[in-house]
């Protein structure tokens, strides 16, 4: 079966808001497995491109888990990638799994870049018209784990700039 999801990806400038859709990034607990201080997990939502979460000295994959305060319908799932600055910090493949609980997560989709010359958003927003499912309006979940698969250039630790989370309103 292949992903409820699309992928786009948008310059700096623009990450595209919908107004329909509600930003539930501050409603989730987020773990790691690693982090280098200062770099931890506040800097993932503090709303500055120019800070990051880095992960410490261990090779992929990193993952970074998400706990909703309560179940969502999640529409869109936004990463911010600085390629530029983070040359082999920053993933090129990124696997994203939802789930209602940890033992029941399931592949929604990848995030794949051979090479940034830009910073970009890249955003995995849920569709469904070849689903009998109807994901149009989102994903329900609970719990969404992104994990880092590989780096640029062979690179170990990786940097996330920023992370958001839409459901509806």
């Amino acid at each position: 079966m292949s992903s409820p999801y699309s992928l786009c990806k948008y310059p700096l400038s623009g990450l595209k808001e919908d107004v329909s859709l509600l930003d539930i990034t501050l409603e989730a607990t987020i773990d790691v497995q690693t982090t280098t201080l200062p770099h931890g997990t506040i800097n993932l939502h503090d709303q500055s491109l120019a800070t990051f979460w880095q992960s410490r000295s261990m090779t992929p994959p990193h993952v970074i888990t998400l706990c909703l305060k309560r179940p969502y319908l999640v529409k869109r799932i936004a990463i911010f990638l600085a390629g530029k600055t983070d040359k082999t910090f920053c993933p090129n493949l990124i696997n994203i799994k939802t789930g209602m609980s940890l033992q029941s997560m399931h592949f929604m989709g990848n995030i794949s870049v051979d090479f940034l010359e830009e910073d970009i958003w890249a955003v995995i927003d849920s569709h469904g018209e070849k689903f009998e499912t109807d994901f149009s309006r989102g994903i329900p979940c609970q719990y969404i784990q992104i994990v880092v698969l590989s780096n640029l250039d062979g690179g170990r630790d990786c940097r996330i700039r920023q992370l958001r989370v839409y459901g509806y309103k």
